[in-house]
Protein backbone atom coordinates (compact mmCIF):
# COMPACT_ATOMS: atom_id res chain seq x y z
CA UNK A 1 0.00 0.00 0.00
CA UNK A 2 1.26 3.48 -0.87
CA UNK A 3 2.03 3.95 3.24
CA UNK A 4 4.40 0.91 3.16
CA UNK A 5 5.83 2.43 0.30
CA UNK A 6 6.48 5.34 2.68
CA UNK A 7 7.88 3.43 5.59
CA UNK A 8 10.26 1.31 3.65
CA UNK A 9 11.17 3.02 0.88
CA UNK A 10 10.97 6.83 -0.61
CA UNK A 11 7.77 8.72 -1.53
CA UNK A 12 6.15 11.58 -1.96
CA UNK A 13 3.18 12.88 -0.06
CA UNK A 14 0.40 15.07 -0.03
CA UNK A 15 0.24 17.99 2.92
CA UNK A 16 -1.03 20.93 1.15
CA UNK A 17 -4.86 20.50 3.29
CA UNK A 18 -3.02 19.92 6.62
CA UNK A 19 -2.77 22.84 8.94
CA UNK A 20 0.57 24.58 9.31
CA UNK A 21 1.30 26.42 12.85
CA UNK A 22 4.65 28.67 12.61
CA UNK A 23 6.40 28.54 15.82
CA UNK A 24 9.04 31.63 16.10
CA UNK A 25 11.13 33.60 18.34
CA UNK A 26 13.80 32.95 20.65
CA UNK A 27 12.42 30.30 22.80
CA UNK A 28 10.83 28.52 19.41
CA UNK A 29 13.50 25.57 20.15
CA UNK A 30 12.63 25.15 24.14
CA UNK A 31 8.31 25.57 22.97
CA UNK A 32 9.07 22.69 20.76
CA UNK A 33 11.14 20.55 22.89
CA UNK A 34 8.67 20.50 25.83
CA UNK A 35 5.88 20.06 23.95
CA UNK A 36 6.87 17.11 21.79
CA UNK A 37 8.61 15.11 24.78
CA UNK A 38 12.60 16.50 24.62
CA UNK A 39 12.50 16.44 21.01
CA UNK A 40 15.38 17.95 19.29
CA UNK A 41 15.84 18.91 15.40
CA UNK A 42 18.46 20.19 13.39
CA UNK A 43 17.98 23.26 10.95
CA UNK A 44 17.21 21.72 7.59
CA UNK A 45 15.54 18.26 9.21
CA UNK A 46 11.93 17.51 10.37
CA UNK A 47 10.72 14.83 12.34
CA UNK A 48 7.57 13.33 13.56
CA UNK A 49 7.09 14.74 17.28
CA UNK A 50 4.25 13.52 19.90
CA UNK A 51 2.61 15.85 22.71
CA UNK A 52 1.82 13.32 25.25
CA UNK A 53 -1.75 14.43 27.27
CA UNK A 54 -1.51 14.31 31.45
CA UNK A 55 -2.93 10.45 31.17
CA UNK A 56 0.55 9.55 28.76
CA UNK A 57 -1.56 9.09 26.03
CA UNK A 58 -0.83 10.99 22.60
CA UNK A 59 -2.49 14.20 22.49
CA UNK A 60 -1.37 15.35 19.18
CA UNK A 61 1.01 13.95 16.31
CA UNK A 62 2.47 16.82 14.22
CA UNK A 63 5.39 16.84 11.78
CA UNK A 64 8.17 19.07 12.89
CA UNK A 65 10.08 20.78 10.12
CA UNK A 66 13.03 23.22 11.41
CA UNK A 67 13.57 26.33 9.12
CA UNK A 68 15.89 28.14 11.35
CA UNK A 69 17.31 28.61 14.61
CA UNK A 70 14.71 30.15 16.16
CA UNK A 71 11.57 28.82 13.32
CA UNK A 72 9.82 25.94 12.95
CA UNK A 73 6.72 24.87 10.89
CA UNK A 74 4.46 22.58 12.66
CA UNK A 75 2.13 20.17 10.11
CA UNK A 76 -0.85 18.86 11.49
CA UNK A 77 -4.84 17.30 11.30
CA UNK A 78 -6.61 19.75 9.78
CA UNK A 79 -9.61 18.76 11.83
CA UNK A 80 -7.03 19.34 14.62
CA UNK A 81 -5.71 22.81 13.93
CA UNK A 82 -7.73 25.00 16.38
CA UNK A 83 -6.84 22.97 19.21
CA UNK A 84 -2.89 22.41 18.09
CA UNK A 85 -2.92 26.09 18.22
CA UNK A 86 -4.17 26.22 21.50
CA UNK A 87 -2.26 23.33 22.58
CA UNK A 88 1.09 25.61 21.53
CA UNK A 89 0.01 29.05 22.82
CA UNK A 90 -0.62 27.97 26.16
CA UNK A 91 2.80 26.78 26.52
CA UNK A 92 4.00 29.65 24.96
CA UNK A 93 5.97 32.60 26.49
CA UNK A 94 6.57 36.22 25.56
CA UNK A 95 9.75 35.16 23.16
CA UNK A 96 7.75 32.87 20.49
CA UNK A 97 4.72 33.25 18.95
CA UNK A 98 2.76 30.64 16.98
CA UNK A 99 0.25 31.21 14.18
CA UNK A 100 -1.24 30.34 11.10
CA UNK A 101 0.43 29.50 8.57
CA UNK A 102 -1.82 28.13 5.08
CA UNK A 103 0.05 29.02 2.36
CA UNK A 104 3.57 27.74 4.15
CA UNK A 105 5.43 24.41 3.44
Amino acid sequence: TEVNALRHRAGLADWTSNSRLLVDGDDAEDLVSRVFDGLRIDVGRCEMGMALSMTSGVETAMLIVRNGPNRYLAIGDAQRETADELLLRSKANGRVTVEERHSAL
